[in-house]
């Protein structure tokens, strides 16, 4: 059995562990007792998270990347966090095209997950450069072609959300002789395999070794339709270094530096009500569920 991360919300005024069990009884009642359910209700308690030291937190500002850190402290079978939230009807948008903006951006916002709002803060901020210079913006529709958006509002009415990014400039390629002796060890193979390098720890050290130990018998003596009446073997040699390393090490790396060039694209949306917070309350619960 495994785990998985889990966020649940719910709506009330109740205190946190009240809501925690409104939460677990929701979840049994939707999917079941099963300890194994993948749900919080095989959690075994709540506390407070540390993210809600400053009280209750409008759901579009909740940081998402400080949650994902906070998993690290959490386990399966443990108690999960919880979040003092105030519910927010959402904006409502029209979707006008896509974007694509060509810039330099932090290499951390495109290396590692959890930096969509941050990046669609930067293709916001250069659409509302342009609507503020040119009045329009060249995008495209949702066939891939190009059209010519009129920005004839204010440029606060438009926003894009982010989603994908191609990174435009020639990578950093590093390759690295490794140090040390190079040992050769041996591998026995089906002949028709065309499964993954085998494990360095189970080669034999010579040949002569590999040789002795090739099967003797058929993996089934089972006989269909005339099949299943052979089977073959071969020997293969692998050389890394004494200690399993490879010889040479050979990277190409995007995002080396501190900052990249990439092309982000985005969606491009003009508000026409912004998001507000309703002022009812509520808990949103994260951490480990079994599964």
């Amino acid at each position: 059995m495994g785990s998985h991360n889990f966020e649940a919300t719910i709506y009330t005024n109740a205190d946190m562990d009240t809501a925690y069990r409104e939460a677990v009884e929701q979840a049994r009642y939707e999917f079941g007792a099963d300890p194994y359910n993948g749900t919080i209700s095989t959690t075994e308690g709540v506390r407070l998270s540390p993210l809600a030291a400053n009280g209750p937190i409008r759901e579009d500002q909740i940081s998402w990347e400080s949650i994902s850190g906070r998993l690290d402290h959490l386990n399966k079978w443990d108690v999960c966090e919880a979040i003092p939230i105030l519910r927010v009807e959402n904006a409502r948008t029209e979707e006008l095209g896509k974007l694509d903006a060509t810039m330099t951006v932090p290499s951390e916002l495109l290396s590692t997950p959890g930096h969509g709002d941050a990046l669609s803060a930067l293709l916001t901020k250069a659409l509302r450069k342009t609507a503020r210079t040119a009045g329009a913006v060249q995008a495209r529709d949702w066939t891939g072609k190009s059209k010519t958006i009129p920005l004839p509002e204010t440029p606060a009415s438009y926003q894009v959300q982010f989603s994908s990014a191609r990174i435009v400039q020639k990578p950093r390629v590093t390759t690295r002789a490794t140090t040390g002796k190079t040992v050769t060890r041996y591998f026995i193979l089906p002949t028709n395999t065309r499964s993954q390098m085998p494990a360095w720890e189970s080669g034999y050290p010579t040949q002569a070794a590999a040789r002795a130990a090739l099967p003797q018998d058929l993996s089934s003596q089972h006989v269909l339709n005339g099949s299943h009446t052979s089977e073959s073997w071969q020997i293969i040699a692998m050389t890394r270094r004494e200690d399993g390393s490879p010889l040479v090490t050979h990277e190409v790396d995007a995002a080396a530096g501190k900052t990249v060039k990439a092309t982000l694209t985005g969606r491009i949306q003009q508000v026409l009500s912004p998001s507000k917070a309703t002022g009812e309350k509520g808990w949103l619960f994260y951490g480990w569920a079994a599964s």
